[in-house]
């Protein structure tokens, strides 16, 4: 389950970064 949240984490934080 940590690992999931982890994951979303980081798909968050890629997209955020692909947006600015």
């Amino acid at each position: 389950m940590v690992i999931a949240l982890c994951t979303i984490a980081v798909f968050s934080f890629l997209g955020l970064l692909t947006r600015s």
